[in-house]
């Protein structure tokens, strides 16, 4: 028998998460999935982010593929994922990517949000408002 399978006479629980737990998970992680779609295929970009209020907030370049959601809906997606025990958690986002701009934009640059990747990372673009959803699934 493979133990990196699940055995069939266990019994897998689904919980889902609260509202005030998922927003705990995406401010204690700091990096995750933007999925949307880009000339009609969809896409996911793996992307760091910091979150600022209830809105996800990441930075990019002028030109990038984020960029050109800007004003679209995105969906955006965490996890954490025990391998040995067949658990994990899994929380989505869904709202509106806007181009952080004039006032606010100040306050995003003092954010603790650093790229992962090379280059100057001028743009910050803002998941605004967007609607949580969560689960655990958990084995006994």
């Amino acid at each position: 028998m493979n133990d990196l399978l699940p055995h069939e006479d266990e019994t897998v629980q689904i919980v889902e998460l609260s509202t005030e737990e998922c927003h705990r998970l995406l401010e204690t992680n700091h990096f995750g999935r933007l999925g949307m779609t880009v000339g009609h295929q969809p896409t996911v970009i793996p992307v760091n982010y910091i979150l600022d209020g209830n809105d996800i907030v990441v930075r990019t370049d002028a030109g990038s593929t984020i960029h050109g959601v800007v004003g679209r809906r995105v969906a955006f997606e965490i996890d954490g994922i025990d391998q040995f025990n067949h658990s994990g958690w899994s929380v989505i986002a869904i709202g509106d990517a806007q181009l952080i701009t004039d006032g606010a934009l100040d306050r995003a640059r003092h954010l603790p949000l650093s790229s992962y990747e090379p280059g100057a990372k001028d743009l910050w673009v803002r998941l605004a408002a967007p609607s949580v959803t969560g689960r655990r699934i958990a084995r006994p």
